[in-house]
């Protein structure tokens, strides 16, 4: 089986992930490099402290990073470039979406390139 080449997950596939997901687990296991963001890692963080598994949910991404399939990219200029078309784009048309969500689609539009 090739292995694709990377994917960036969100805080939702993540959390299918972690849940069992097959669609997910599949494409996880056909990738070479599985990216984060800032921003996801630190809604998931987040979301892990509302729960009541917040020791566990946390070991067990902090164990996933030590992978070195694992990465989690920076923000970078380019990152903030991409966010600024995409929100300015999005604004224009009245569709706005959670600021969380635009810098996700920019860093996968900055990873891509």
């Amino acid at each position: 089986m090739a292995l694709s080449n990377r994917v960036l997950l969100d805080t939702s596939a993540y959390s299918a992930l972690r849940r069992g997901n097959q669609e997910v687990l599949r494409l996880v296991q056909r990738t070479d490099r599985i990216v984060f963001t800032p921003i996801e890692m630190g809604g998931l963080l987040e979301g892990f402290r509302k729960g009541h598994q917040a020791e566990r949910n946390t070991t067990e991404l902090s164990r996933m990073l030590e992978s070195s399939r694992v990465m989690v990219v920076e923000i970078s200029h380019t990152t903030a470039e991409c966010y600024a078309q995409i929100f300015d784009g999005l604004r224009r048309i009245g569709k706005p979406i959670p600021e969380n969500d635009i810098w996700t689609s920019a860093s996968a539009m900055d990873f891509r390139s």
